[in-house]
């Protein structure tokens, strides 16, 4: 059974119409990353030519990317074995050379896996930030926060932002003051800016997980009322 036939009709469309864009969703386990995987090697079988360099694979989880970066990987060395298997099969037939070249491309797509540019999003960025950092402005050796450095840095910036409040004599904080004592106040002001982003987390979770026409059809409606 090919690869192609295990899927469902929509999925097969995805995979295989690959001059058109398409926005998938669905819950979790369905198959997302399959389609993702699957579409990303029709690139590559529909034209040996192309570098893995040339295509991006962009994920939300680092768990989600590796598991991507495996699948391709070992499509890959299957694709490589298969060119390999059938060159004994085909010598006869005059079509050695040109599944020779097959096996190497696929072989060398193999190795690049590890480099190929198969990330989460904010990975991505930072290597495109690493590439050129002269035209972004930035230190080359910049680091990603990860989650305890990120909630580290928003306490540090939550206090400094209320010592100055208090150097300013913010009429605001110090009607607060009158009520909590100053330590309540930071951790207050700590949960609003976390809420926030909390909110912004729930209002556009939605949205993206809601189809193209959905999403068109939902601002047309805004648009009308």
């Amino acid at each position: 059974m090919s690869r192609l036939a295990r899927l469902t009709d929509e999925q097969r469309a995805v995979v295989t119409d690959l001059g058109a864009n398409y926005c998938v969703t669905s819950g979790a386990g369905c198959g997302k990353t399959r389609v993702l995987v699957e579409r990303y090697v029709q690139f590559l079988e529909e034209d040996l030519d192309l570098a893995l360099e040339r295509l991006a694979a962009i994920t939300f989880t680092e768990m989600a990317a590796a598991e991507m970066r495996d699948r391709i990987r070992r499509t890959c060395r299957e694709r490589a074995a298969e060119s390999a298997g059938d060159l004994s099969c085909v010598a006869k037939r005059g079509f050695a050379k040109q599944d020779a070249r097959a096996a190497r491309i696929w072989t060398a797509r193999y190795w690049g896996v590890d480099t190929a540019p198969i990330d989460t999003i904010h990975a991505f960025c930072a290597g495109i930030l690493r590439r050129w950092p002269i035209e972004a402005g930035i230190d080359p050796n910049f680091a990603m926060l990860d989650e305890a450095e990120a909630a580290l840095l928003q306490d540090d910036v939550v206090r400094r932002t209320v010592e100055a409040l208090l150097e300013a004599e913010d009429a605001d904080l110090l009607a607060l003051l009158e009520h909590v004592d100053l330590m309540a106040a930071r951790e207050m002001l700590g949960e609003i800016v976390r809420e926030k982003r909390e909110v912004l987390r729930r209002v556009a979770g939605p949205v993206l997980a809601r189809g193209d026409d959905e999403v068109l059809a939902g601002l047309k409606q805004a648009a009308a009322d």
